[in-house]
């Protein structure tokens, strides 16, 4: 018998972190502030004396989409059990019927 159940949903509970993390940095600005953040823990460079002052926002804004993505993704997994739990009726070529 075939497996013909859907799926919408991105992410499993295993491969959330790595590919939501993956994500989130595809984004040119968390890119920017991630950059910004080494920078500023090089003393010679930095003018918050090492210390990385943007690591603490880029941190909540990352955590704030995680659980938005996370939110969301649950929805879709709930919404595609819903609709693999139907019962539907096949239509049977050899006898011309629906089963």
């Amino acid at each position: 018998m075939k497996n013909n159940n859907v799926r919408t949903a991105k992410y499993t509970v295993l491969d959330f972190i790595p590919k939501n993390l993956f994500n989130q940095f595809k984004k040119l600005a968390n890119c920017y502030f991630l950059i910004i953040t080494y920078m500023q823990t090089v003393k010679s460079i930095s003018i918050s004396n090492g210390t990385p002052a943007m690591a603490f926002p880029l941190t909540v804004i990352i955590l704030i989409s995680m659980a938005k993505d996370a939110y969301e993704d649950r929805k879709r997994h709930v919404a595609d059990a819903e609709e693999n739990d139907r019962m539907v009726e096949v239509y049977d070529k050899t006898t011309k019927k629906f089963v």
